[in-house]
C-alpha cells in the first residue's frame, strides 16, 4: 500500500473516443498502435476494428469508444505526458479534446 511506503505504479487509463462517423482506419494511426503494443509493450484493448466503419446513429454524446490504453508508471506526471503524446499522434485528423489546466501544466 501506498500508505505503508511501498513503492507502486500509477495505472492510467486512456479511452481513446471520437464523434465523428467514419471508417476506424481512416480515423486512427494503426501504424502507431502498432508501435505502441509491439515496441513499447503497451497493453491496447480493441473496442472497434479498422475495418470497422461508424455511422452517424452509432455516435453519443460522449462518443464511440475505439481503443482503451494501459500506461503504468511510478510517477504520475509521466504517465499523464504520456497520454498527451499519445493523443497528439493516434488520432490521423485533430479530435476536439482539451485538457484542464492542471493536467497539461508542467
Amino acid at each position: 500500500m501506498w500508505k505503508n511506503g511501498e513503492v507502486k505504479n500509477y495505472t492510467l487509463i486512456v479511452l481513446i473516443t471520437t464523434i465523428n462517423p467514419g471508417n476506424v482506419s481512416e480515423i486512427l494511426d494503426y501504424d502507431y498502435v502498432k508501435h505502441l503494443e509491439d515496441k513499447e509493450k503497451i497493453l491496447v484493448r480493441h473496442c472497434k476494428q479498422p475495418s470497422d466503419v461508424l455511422r452517424d446513429a452509432d455516435i453519443t454524446a460522449a462518443g464511440v469508444m475505439l481503443l482503451q490504453i494501459w500506461l503504468l508508471d511510478r510517477l504520475l506526471r509521466t504517465a499523464s505526458t504520456k497520454e498527451i503524446e499519445i493523443r497528439s499522434k493516434i488520432y490521423k485528423k485533430k479530435e476536439d479534446y482539451e485538457y484542464p489546466p492542471t493536467w497539461a501544466s508542467k
